[in-house]
């Protein structure tokens, strides 16, 4: 008994400083884990005062950035109102501007062409009048200056009628009186005058009534026409100017 209580009380004793040792060991154990969740604890609690600085910062942006927005909504607010009421304005001038172009610019129009017409109408009288007048008045003037070149073109061959051919003879007959000697109406004429070869040095022969007579030209005035003629460009008694007998 005396061997196991020794051997109890040395055990004792042993599992008594073991638990102390133990003991120790976990208060060091819980101090130092103590002290890491406090570190923690403050680190964590820094970095969250951290976020809410920042986030309070942000929400404060965000703040002003709703005010400036509400302000800038207020203001396209009120310019939405006014091309609102801009829109209500043009529709109202679209609607009226309709009602005149369908009721009064259809009278207007057809007014204006009536007149267009008329007034038309009356200048193409008139234009067809003036055209007319200056027609008649050009072509006057343009026979009166076709007429002077001719007869001065006349006068200068008459000069040198005895170098006149046949033909030039034939030629200068067919030109007196505007014309009048024909060659369908006066054909027995012509003939006679190329079978007897009556050139500007035989022109005088023509001046003859008994021989025109006998070549088939048997009108009185129609000899006289001719042989007035000769004489003025044989004899240059008379001007170059003749009136036709028509």
């Amino acid at each position: 008994l005396s061997a196991f209580y020794q051997v109890s009380t040395r055990l004792k004793k042993t599992l008594n400083k073991n638990a102390e040792a133990i003991r120790h060991q976990n208060a060091l154990e819980f101090n130092r884990w103590t002290s890491y969740a406090k570190s923690v604890k403050r680190r964590f609690v820094s970095n969250f005062e951290t976020i809410v600085k920042c986030c309070d910062s942000q929400i404060d942006l965000l703040s002003q950035d709703v005010g400036t927005f509400d302000d800038k909504l207020a203001g396209l607010q009120k310019k939405i109102e006014a091309l609102q009421r801009e829109q209500d304005q043009l529709k109202a001038r679209r609607d009226q501007t309709k009602e005149w172009c369908c009721g009064t610019v259809p009278a207007i129009r057809s007014r204006a062409v009536s007149t267009y017409n008329e007034q038309t109408e009356s200048m193409n009288a008139k234009s067809e009048g003036v055209v007319l007048q200056y027609n008649r008045m050009y072509s006057m003037k343009l026979n009166e200056e076709l007429t002077e070149v001719i007869l001065k073109k006349q006068r200068e061959l008459e000069k040198e009628y005895m170098a006149w051919s046949v033909e030039d003879v034939i030629c200068w007959i067919k030109l007196l009186g505007d014309c009048y000697f024909t060659e369908n109406k006066f054909a027995n004429l012509f003939q006679a005058v190329q079978k007897f070869k009556i050139d500007g040095k035989k022109l005088n022969e023509l001046n003859n009534a008994l021989f025109l007579e006998t070549i088939g030209l048997s009108c009185e005035e129609e000899q006289n026409m001719l042989r007035r003629e000769i004489n003025r460009v044989v004899m240059h008694q008379i001007d170059v100017r003749y009136q036709s007998i028509c």
